[in-house]
């Protein structure tokens, strides 16, 4: 889930385009992390996955050759935050650390492929369907574990018809193990 926290400090499930600035971060609020904490401290046992929008797990570096707004800069490494650096973040990170039964935790919010595991858990990052690389994550669960795979959209010319160069994001499809990976 992805709340908004406006300037007079509530939290609303909908974003107020006619007042951008009127928007000072996202979060996930109280009463979700609540209802997620009741739900994980029930049978431990349970192999549970869990989806959120905000990204909860990142690498310390990506190769980003373009900024904000399209803006192209050298490739470098760019340090990105993730979500779980906030409070909620620090909170919701515990309580998975806590709950033996959860497996994978999967979110979209930065755009780009990733695969990390922390702590036992898989957090898997996916790409925009709507934007390069135009993919989605098929994923199988079984006894053994959890498998993905990156799957194209059956027209592949699409996404190279929606990479743009000056962008140079080509990144964002994610290293070989950040498309295909196990986790048992």
């Amino acid at each position: 889930s992805a709340y908004w926290v406006y300037r007079d400090g509530s939290v609303k499930g909908h974003y107020n385009w006619s007042a951008p600035d009127e928007v000072t971060a996202i979060c996930v609020p109280d009463f979700e992390l609540d209802w997620l904490r009741e739900e994980l401290e029930g049978d431990g046992s349970v192999p549970t996955i869990c989806f959120t929008h905000l990204a909860m797990a990142m690498r310390r570096q990506y190769p980003v050759g373009t900024m904000p707004h399209g803006k192209p800069v050298e490739e470098r490494p760019v340090t990105f935050s993730p979500d779980s650096d906030t409070p909620w973040g620090r909170s919701l990170k515990g309580m998975l650390k806590k709950a033996p039964g959860v497996k994978a935790f999967f979110y979209g919010h930065r755009h780009f492929h990733d695969c990390l595991i922390e702590d036992g858990i898989l957090y898997c990052q996916t790409g925009a369907l709507i934007e390069y690389p135009n993919e989605l994550r098929r994923v199988r669960v079984s006894d053994g574990g959890i498998d993905i795979e990156t799957v194209p959209l059956l027209d592949g010319a699409f996404a190279e018809r929606s990479y743009l160069p000056e962008w140079n994001n080509r990144w964002v499809a994610g290293r070989p193990e950040d498309r295909v990976r196990s986790h048992r």
